[in-house]
């Protein structure tokens, strides 16, 4: 491979994993529709873009590959083979290869995965020697995966009929015409000089010079004849040379042989070619600096009104830079120093013309986005933080300085002029607080915009897992997306992907029934799988639904009693909803059997964890024999949260405002105790409450009163009331994460400070009503254990029978 900077490598994967993503859609929805000719064409462009890239930076394995994948697509395309299923899978197999090579190039900068075995396959296919029909087994796939890579395939005998004209990029084709035009133009005349030429050696390096540059716009066109005729063309002038060198005739009839086989390339443009063009200065080609990665002008803009943003003697347009900065619409880093280029160079008086653009050339190249490292945008976030904190400081200054005046008023008896000019400074203050309240809620409100991204960009992933999920299986499912341009924080995206992707294999495999049992329900034999989002206030909302079998709440019952979850007589007495979210306790499946999908009861609670752990919520809704709804809602960010702050003796607690029902007062009389268990009567509802101050070990300032806070917040399941010393108000809160050890099963989710800069500690609600149960469970277990051993020691039998 030729020697490359490493960020035009990671352009490169950059950009040919947004070309697989694009085939990876379309070709699956070309599985549903083989023969549909737009999807061919349509597939066909970004294996055409991807083969082009690999071969001018020297990529051997997946130039060869795509070149395979881009001949087998002509062939279908233009229906001289027919497309079936299989072939459909065998291109999604080349697909997935080509993505493995560019993971490796990510990984290690080289290229490790094996694709000789995928090559041979393709040119079987494409000769009418392999059924097509015979899709790749996994253990098939291993097995090539796992081999040795052979040998590249020799290149093909030069073609003297061949010829080329682009189909596609006819801007690109009209680029490469134009520089080949001054290249000839420029070998040609160089050779009329050579007879005269003092220094014979000299002229022939700088046609070989040129030559070679021709043969890199070669590799990258994908015109493999071509390359091969340019790099016997260089071996005659090699021999040239050492001729000259020796001192020895150089014959020059050779050069203008080759010139008219390379014309006869390209018969549509022969006449233009024999004319030449103006040739480029008679110097020594330098490599040129490595180009920067622009933005993608806008629709209606030509290439020919990009321009390099400077004047250059070394003329750096290319044939690469072209391609790149059509290509690449959402790019734009910049590089402190240009690494050298690895591609071919051509020179030309318009080139010059173009290094001074007009002004309405400049207005028309407008950037539409830009790429930045998302790392940049965290530390802007963090900064975006540390100013809410500052802001918060802030106003708890302003706050102390009207108590200030306050206290200055009553106790130290300024004139009133003097007081004037002090509460005339706390207005002024409070002015300029106001307006930097503003100022930072409006740079928070754009940095957020920033890190939001479409939920499409996790959706997307779907269709290829609903695909792999039902192949070799008698179940057929289609998935639809809705609302895929709700935007959400790119963070939380990252960390829903895994439970989505737990929720829809288990929808596959025990919500869809096979396509026998849909017909004899008279459903139709496709099942749907329905992914939507939209916003809900301050959160997401993402409900997946399918219409399968749905969940029978008498199998969930038997199950859990099977398992010893809970008693029978517990059993009854819950309700529909209460019975669904048992399958989201540890261990619990209704799976008659464990497939490589599902069944181990080992995913639903990890699940409703990690949405937990985000701050969200899941609820589970089921008809039998109809369908099966999930809705998780989610906070929009995690990042800065607004939040309920409270105190417990000398503790400041933050409660996430979007966990908070509402707020009360009580009366120690308004208290009673049910089973070991505190609890009050709302709105004719029994409702537990527990004490910060108990279940964080911590001193109360409230002891010895009858008047209590109550903050009742929802806990998923049911809602629950925490008893706290005083309700300090609301704020915006930035979360600053807590170490593991610090934050597993302690009811904490993280700190933060507030405008004084003391720490609050964010309540983690979910994790502290579990723990709070859980003490309710053992200290009603100790109760009752209690009660029978004082019936045992009064009596000397026994107790039976239940205990209230």
């Amino acid at each position: 491979m030729i020697e490359l900077d490493p960020s035009l490598i990671n352009d490169f994967v950059a950009e040919a994993g947004e070309h697989l993503e694009e085939m990876e859609a379309t070709l699956l929805r070309l599985a549903g529709d083989p023969a549909n000719r737009d999807l061919l064409n349509t597939i066909f462009r970004p294996v055409h873009t991807i083969k082009g890239a690999s071969q001018f930076m020297g990529l051997v394995r997946i130039a060869a590959l795509s070149h395979k994948l881009e001949d087998l697509l002509d062939l279908l395309r233009q229906g001289k083979k027919p497309s079936s299923p299989g072939i459909v899978e065998i291109l999604i197999l080349a697909r997935d290869r080509v993505a493995m090579l560019v993971a490796d190039l990510a990984r290690s900068q080289t290229e490790e995965t094996p694709v000789d075995d995928l090559i041979a396959r393709l040119e079987r296919i494409i000769e009418g020697r392999e059924d097509e029909e015979a899709a790749p087994t996994a253990e098939a796939e291993a097995s090539a995966a796992a081999a040795p890579p052979e040998p590249p395939p020799a290149v093909p005998p030069v073609q003297e009929m061949e010829t080329y004209e682009e189909e596609y990029d006819k801007e690109l084709f009209a680029i490469f015409i134009q520089q080949l035009q001054e290249k000839l133009a420029f070998i040609s005349a160089q050779t009329g000089q050579l007879s005269a030429a003092p220094d014979k050696f000299e002229v022939l390096e700088q046609c070989l010079d040129s030559i070679n540059s021709l043969g890199s716009s070669a590799n990258y066109m994908g015109y493999r004849a071509l390359a091969l005729l340019y790099e016997q063309w260089c071996d005659e002038i090699l021999a040239a040379q050492q001729a000259a060198a020796l001192g020895q005739e150089v014959s020059t009839g050779f050069m203008e042989t080759y010139i008219g086989r390379v014309i006869k390339f390209f018969p549509q443009h022969g006449d233009r070619l024999l004319q030449g063009g103006e040739p480029p200065m008679a110097r020594p080609v330098a490599r040129a600096t490595a180009p920067e990665i622009a933005e993608e002008p806008l629709a209606e803009d030509r290439l020919e009104d990009e321009a390099p943003p400077a004047p250059s003697s070394e003329a750096p347009a290319s044939l690469a830079k072209a391609v790149v900065t059509r290509t690449a619409p959402a790019r734009a880093e910049q590089r402190d120093e240009p690494a050298p280029a690895a591609g071919p160079v051509w020179e030309s008086e318009s080139d010059h013309q173009k290094t001074e653009p007009s002004q309405d050339a400049g207005e028309r190249v407008v950037k539409k986005s830009v790429r930045v490292d998302a790392h940049k945008i965290d530390v802007l976030m963090n900064q975006v933080g540390e100013l809410i904190v500052d802001r918060s400081y802030f106003f708890q200054l302003f706050n102390e300085m009207r108590n200030l005046q306050q206290h200055l008023k009553v106790n130290a008896g300024l004139d009133p002029k003097e007081m004037k000019l002090l509460r005339a400074f706390t207005y002024r203050l409070g002015e300029a607080i106001v307006s930097l309240s503003r100022t930072s809620n409006e740079l928070q409100e754009g940095v957020m915009k920033v890190r939001m991204l479409p939920i499409a960009q996790l959706f997307n992933r779907y269709p290829r897992l609903i695909h792999d999920l039902t192949r070799g299986t008698t179940k057929q499912v289609q998935l639809e997306i809705r609302g895929e341009e709700t935007e959400l924080d790119r963070m939380i995206i990252e960390e829903i992907s895994d439970p989505l992707i737990h929720l829809i294999r288990n929808a596959v495999d025990h919500g869809f029934e096979t396509v026998a049992e849909r017909k004899r329900l008279d459903k139709p034999s496709t099942g749907t799988l329905l992914l939507e989002a939209y916003h809900e206030s301050n959160h997401i909302v993402i409900e997946i639904t399918d219409d399968g079998r749905g969940m029978n709440p008498e199998l969930i019952k038997s199950k859990a009693l099977e398992k010893g979850l809970f008693s029978r007589e517990e059993l009854e007495r819950m309700s529909g909803r209460e019975l669904l979210r048992l399958i989201m306790m540890p261990g619990f499946s209704t799976a008659a059997e464990v497939t490589n999908t599902s069944g181990r009861g080992v995913g639903m609670d990890v699940v409703k964890k990690n949405i937990e752990k985000l701050n969200g919520t899941i609820d589970v809704e089921s008809t039998v024999g109809l369908q099966t709804r999930i809705r998780l809602k989610i906070p929009l960010t995690l990042a800065i949260i607004s939040a309920l702050m409270v105190r417990v003796g000398d503790n400041l607690f933050t409660v996430p405002l979007a966990n908070v029902e509402e707020t009360l007062r009580i009366f120690a009389k308004d208290i009673t105790t049910v089973e070991g268990t505190e609890v009050i009567h709302l709105r004719g509802k029994t409702t537990p409450i527990f004490r910060l101050s108990v279940l964080f070990d911590i001193p109360s300032s409230q002891q010895g009163t009858d008047k209590f806070f109550v903050v009742i917040v929802n806990s998923g399941l049911r809602k629950i009331g925490l008893v706290v010393d005083e309700l300090l108000g609301q704020e915006e809160v930035v979360i600053k994460p807590l170490v593991d050890y610090l934050q597993e099963k302690s009811g904490l989710s993280g700190a933060t400070i507030i405008g004084d800069g003391r720490v609050s500690l964010i309540l983690d609600v979910y994790e502290l009503a579990n723990i709070a149960m859980n003490r309710q469970v053992t200290r009603y277990q100790e109760l009752s254990l209690g009660r029978r051993k004082a019936v045992n020691d009064k009596t000397g039998y026994p107790a039976t029978g239940k205990l209230n």
